[in-house]
């Protein structure tokens, strides 16, 4: 495979030096937003603030050149984006650190969603070049691990930033920007790809949207993505992309040519697992199915209960929390409840956080992000963004999901346009 997704002519675009100064502020955004390495310090609340600052100016210099405003295409968008920081402002702001961080990401959110589309795909394209660079290096540490050259590069040892990999004793290693999680229990372990996040499957989400957005855009599958994604051994970035390619040959007529691309994929890798040596084939199964799948079906099936199994995966304190919610907690709104101690990333938590009322506000953000596209390509990305959001809802309280897909949605609309068959899918 050449990597043609690296090329000019890949992207056609022309732009203004303005609107390129403006769109390397929005990327330095996006990988503020998304909690990437860069925010890993002690200097955390200045980073944000030069970020959302930027913002600020890219913005104002944007309306200077008239390409800033409130127009067709995002006028509602704009308007969910308001009232969806406005409410988590109220409900998830408990102490004057948590209201700063959180300003520093909505507050320029709402700002961005005024672009023109022009600057909105410039930013989409940076970031989607940078995150293929970030790609390739979780590959190459992956095949040095698989070759036992990996202890030969040198790196950073990071603390945890989570509460769960604080409680499960891992750190970080950090290659020349591009992070593993290492578990001292083991360490011979493949490490997952991270990429510039502190947890695979976060990783995993971030690229599976920029697959997602490619594929819908009738670009070739990069293979690059694919493998990286494969990398994280997370199960969202596989539901993502096969969903992607399931809707692909529906529209197109051509479901079972798909299915059958799938399958033959399938035996592929399972005949590349059985040529690797043995040590890796244990990784690669301890990783998919020992590590966390095991004992959440196990639990499963002795208990018949989703809750129990779900719980596996959260902290003592947290079902605490959740168990009073449930008997006598504020379902419309949720508790003030302070949960950076506690683990419970599935659907619950969101509820937990800010109610019944908050979860009709974050589905209506998810259904503005992907206005205007066609029907197909509206449910896929709202599809993905509802599995986040069962998976990981505390995602979706930082809107850098929601901005992937609105940026996402222009590049989808100009592919569109510009195509002289707009009904040609596959």
């Amino acid at each position: 495979m050449t990597l043609d997704i690296l090329e000019k002519e890949y992207y056609s675009t022309k732009a203004t030096a303005e609107e390129k100064i403006c769109a390397w502020i929005g990327v330095f955004f996006f990988f503020v937003i998304i909690n990437s390495w860069i925010c890993w310090n002690s200097l955390e609340l200045v980073i944000r603030a030069v970020a959302a600052i930027g913002m600020v100016y890219a913005t104002m210099l944007l309306t200077s050149i008239k390409k800033a405003g409130i127009s067709s295409f995002n006028q509602w968008f704009f308007i969910s984006t308001l009232v969806y920081s406005c409410y988590l402002l109220i409900t998830l702001s408990l102490n004057v650190n948590g209201f700063i961080l959180r300003v520093t990401g909505l507050a320029p959110a709402i700002l961005f969603v005024l672009w023109h589309p022009s600057c909105l795909r410039l930013t989409y394209i940076y970031c989607f070049k940078i995150l293929i660079i970030v790609c390739l290096g979780n590959i190459l540490i992956s095949v040095l691990q698989m070759a036992g050259l990996l202890h030969f590069i040198p790196y950073v040892e990071l603390p945890p930033v989570s509460s769960l990999h604080e409680r499960m004793g891992y750190v970080y290693h950090w290659y020349f920007g591009i992070n593993t999680i290492f578990d001292r229990t083991y360490p011979d372990l493949l490490p997952r790809a991270c990429g510039v996040l502190q947890e695979p499957g976060h990783f995993a989400i971030i690229i599976g949207f920029f697959y997602v957005i490619e594929r819908l855009q009738n670009h070739k599958v990069n293979w690059i993505i694919v493998a990286a994604g494969l990398l994280t051994f997370s199960s969202v970035f596989i539901m993502m992309a096969l969903l992607v390619e399931m809707i692909r040959g529906i529209i197109a007529g051509k479901a079972l040519l798909v299915i059958m691309y799938i399958v033959f994929f399938i035996i592929l890798l399972i005949g590349i697992f059985f040529v690797l040596p043995s040590g890796v084939q244990e990784d690669i199964v301890y990783q998919l199915f020992q590590r966390n799948f095991e004992k959440v079906y196990n639990i499963f099936v002795s208990s018949n209960s989703m809750n129990l199994a779900l719980d596996n995966r959260t902290s003592q304190n947290a079902q605490i929390a959740w168990n009073h919610f449930v008997r006598y907690g504020n379902v419309w709104f949720g508790d003030t409840i302070d949960m950076s101690k506690m683990t419970l990333s599935d659907y619950r938590g969101m509820l937990l956080q800010i109610g019944f009322v908050g979860l009709f506000v974050v589905l209506i953000e998810m259904t503005a992000s992907v206005n205007g596209l066609p029907l197909y390509a509206r449910v896929t990305l709202w599809i993905c963004m509802f599995i986040v959001l069962l998976h990981r809802s505390w995602m979706m309280y930082v809107p850098y999901c929601y901005l992937i897909c609105f940026m996402g949605t222009q590049m989808i609309r100009n592919y569109l346009e510009n195509s002289k068959n707009t009904t040609k899918i596959c």
